[in-house]
């Protein structure tokens, strides 16, 4: 395992970043914690030394205190990245424990060492840094232990701090390294979540919606209270037959995958994220556009009226007739598509009659020859 591997707990570099941001997001829910929890012990700590209760400890109290406070006002105010947030957290809590064992001459170095091992199994960083962090900190320990403490006691807080150092990045090597895997395997795991809803929702020949997943969209969308600017349309490449005939089913496949492409950007269907973009599908501005089979496709768009939405579709039938397919030294050219929009007029319930309209709409295209775009209003 070369050093770099190690620097990250045994993974690539690609996958300890793939697991960046839940790593981020670990360490701010475990600082919110600890910092959250030190503030209100350190708070009691300070009213018991009030009190009378180890009244030489009221100033590191005190000062831990609203350290820690101020610690918690920054994660909240979003101040501060989640990697300063977690080395702020560290840095607190061992100077703590460092003051803790500096008080008291006769004090072994225990809040340290305790907190030296809490700190490396809780916080994740890469192992480097983290243990370049662990060995200053434990240079800060051993400098206030000999001025405060004398050589005899900075001995053994030395000896001690160096073998809980070495324990607590043992610990936090195996600890992180389990994490990261975790981490990783779940991101797999979500990842073929969504691979399983992009080919539950998504043809995977032309790259565009299927068709139960588009009329489940078009009801909500024409559930929208007055969606006036709404257009359905169903568009079949004419003579398509005969492309599959003279040239073969490959071509016939690249010219339904042409026709995807060219209506999807005319028509401004822009899916984002596929995985998820029928659960943040916005019926009164998002255009969506699906394959019912074969060379068929339906569309719904918005457009501020009829005379837009018929000049949209006779410029994408003159752009689509523009394209020009080679495959194996053969080439298709002018093809044509016929269309039938029907403006939706906030007088149908369901899809299905909408669908059945447009339909309708398209044989009529089709028995006067096609090559032509027909609209009507619902």
């Amino acid at each position: 395992m070369n050093l770099d591997k190690i620097n990250y707990y045994g993974v690539s570099r690609a996958d300890y970043q793939a697991c960046q941001e839940q790593i981020d997001h670990h360490n701010l829910q475990i600082c919110r914690f600890l910092v959250k929890i030190f503030v209100v012990a350190m708070g009691i700590f300070a009213l018991l030394s009030l009190a009378g209760l180890h009244p030489t400890h009221f100033l590191m109290y005190l000062t831990s205190c609203l350290a820690n406070l101020a610690l918690v006002l920054l994660i909240r105010k979003n101040w501060l990245s989640s990697h300063l947030i977690a080395y702020g957290t560290m840095t607190l809590l061992l100077l703590f424990a460092v003051a803790d064992s500096s008080i008291d001459p006769k004090h072994v170095a225990t809040t340290y060492l305790v907190f030296v091992v809490l700190v490396a199994v809780l916080l994740t960083d890469k192992f480097w840094p983290t243990g370049a962090f662990y060995l200053v900190m434990l240079l800060v320990l051993s400098l206030c232990s000999y001025y405060f403490k004398g050589p005899i006691m900075w001995e053994l807080d030395s000896f001690n701090g160096l073998t809980f150092t070495l324990v607590a990045l043992a610990l936090n090597y195996i600890v992180q390294r389990e994490r990261i895997a975790s981490f990783l395997l779940f991101n797999k795991y979500k990842e073929n979540q969504r691979e399983l809803r992009v080919q539950a929702n998504f043809d995977h020949l032309s790259g565009v919606m299927l068709r139960s997943t588009f009329m489940d969209l078009l009801q909500k969308a024409i559930e929208q209270p007055e969606s006036t600017d709404l257009f359905i349309g169903l568009v079949d490449i004419d003579h398509f037959k005969q492309v599959n005939d003279n040239y073969g089913h490959r071509m016939g496949d690249l010219a339904i995958q042409r026709l995807s492409q060219c209506l999807e950007k005319g028509l401004e269907v822009d899916y984002r994220d596929r995985a998820d973009f029928a659960e943040k599908f916005a019926p009164a501005k998002d255009n969506v556009l699906a394959r019912l089979g074969g060379d068929e496709f339906v569309f719904a768009c918005h457009c501020p009226s009829e005379a837009s939405c018929l000049e949209k579709m006779r410029g994408l039938q003159a752009a689509f007739a523009k394209e020009e397919i080679t495959l194996d030294g053969q080439q298709l050219s002018q093809l044509r598509f016929s269309c039938g929009v029907i403006h939706y007029q906030n007088n149908l319930s369901n899809v299905d009659q909408l669908y059945q309209k447009a339909d309708q709409l398209m044989y009529k295209v089709k028995k006067q020859g096609g090559g032509n775009v027909l609209l009507a209003r619902s």
